[in-house]
Parts: C-alpha cells; structure tokens; sequence
C-alpha cells in the first residue's frame, strides 16, 4: 500500500536538507520517504548495501544522483542492466568497513591453535544430520583438533536436533543480531558482531554445507582456504 500513498506526516516534513544518504532502496523506507518535501531539495545518495537493490530495483536508481557500489560487478550492473546516468563509482563493502573498525578498536579474541570450524545452513538447504555425520568424521579424522559446529536454524524450522547436538559436539549458535530480523530481548549490534568473528577468527580450518556468507568473512580475517561440503542428488 505504501508504494502508492505517503502518510500525510511524512508527505509535510519540510527542513532543511542539503544531502540524503541512503543505505537500500528495496524497503517501507524508500516507498515513505519518495514523496517528502525535503527530499525534493537535497543531492540524493545511494549506497547499496546488498547487490539485489542493484539488480532488482532498478527503477529506483535513478532517482539518485550518486550510487556509489560495493564492487566491480555492482558497478557494471547498474550501467548494463539500468542504462543509469548519474555518477557512480566504488565505496567498498560497507560490511567489511565495520569488520576493519571494530578489528582495530575493540578486543576481538581468537579461537584455540588447531581449531576447525564448520558453518552449518538451515535444513531449507542442507540436511542437519549430514552435517552432523560429517562432523562425527572430522572428529575421527583429527584427533587432534577441537571441532567447533555452527548450526543454523531459521526461524520455522523445527530444532528437536539442537539438544542432542548440543550433547554430542561442542557448538554455538549465531547471534541474533546476525541471523535474525527481530528479537524479543535488547540485543547490542556491535557485541553481536564481535562474537560472530570470534567464531571464526583464527581457526585453522574453516568447512561450510553448501555455501554461507560465513566463508568470505572466514577468508577475509584468516587470509586461508575455504572448503564447502556439497550433496548431489541422491543426498550422498
């Protein structure tokens, strides 16, 4: 409905407004805000911060007078895909600028020597107990290497399994500020953030069902390999 009507509150906000930045074009934000006076007067910004706003929503784009991507690939999608005529350049990832801040201005610990991590996926991907005999493998494998397992479990999904993962492996599971929308206790986004890396940073080995945006993150603080477990279609 929002595409269509802006709340007469937000339709009247008229200040002073010389620069909008923007962060995603795909949201109730942008439908509210596109038709308020003060946007109307002020140099209009966009940073995407996922390459889908690019991709999708390109009759937004132009709307904005600079769009400043995250890579090379952003960049040519939204001249290819989108004909865009305004500036546009390369910012970076806005996700791994926070990485860097926090690397070099908060205490970020660092797993065990000898550490092997594997990031599981929710079951909509990839079965649990696969994952799980997997891990029982890598156990017998390394003996002498602490496994450390990171199911994940979106938020339909039935989690009877956590208990008797929970008694057979030593795991943790992600912070909500991470892997969910909402959350029904206050949560800190910046010591969420700092135990998720701390998942990760400095393990020796990093093993991922399917492919998680965990293994970039793995790649880009241990600067090491990333091995992805796959199935075909018998589930082997």
């Amino acid at each position: 409905f929002l595409r269509f009507y802006t709340p007469k509150p937000i339709l009247n906000l008229d200040f002073e407004c010389n620069l909008m930045i923007q962060f995603s074009n795909w949201g109730v934000n942008d439908y509210v805000v596109k038709n308020a006076k003060f946007v109307e007067k002020a140099q209009k910004v966009m940073f995407p911060y996922t390459s889908d706003q690019i991709y999708v929503t390109g009759h937004f784009l132009h709307r904005f007078d600079r769009i400043y991507c995250q890579s090379q690939v952003e960049l040519e999608m939204l001249n290819e895909l989108h004909d865009y005529k305004g500036y546009s350049s390369i910012a970076g990832s806005l996700w791994f600028r926070h990485v860097d801040y926090i690397l070099k201005n908060e205490s970020v610990t660092q797993l065990k020597p000898n550490t092997i991590v594997y990031a599981g996926v929710s079951s909509e991907f990839f079965p649990k107990m696969a994952e799980a005999n997997f891990i029982e493998k890598l156990i017998e494998q390394f003996p002498k290497y602490e496994v450390l397992y990171l199911p994940y479990f979106n938020k339909n999904e039935k989690k009877e399994l956590l208990p008797l993962l929970q008694e057979k492996f030593k795991m943790r599971t992600h912070e909500t500020a991470i892997s969910e929308l909402s959350a029904c206790r206050p949560i800190s986004v910046k010591e969420s953030i700092i135990k998720y890396l701390e998942n990760i940073n400095g393990a020796t080995l990093f093993i991922m069902s399917f492919n998680t945006s965990m293994g970039i993150d793995f790649s880009y603080l241990n600067q090491k390999k990333v091995f992805s477990y796959f199935y075909d279609e018998h589930n082997q």
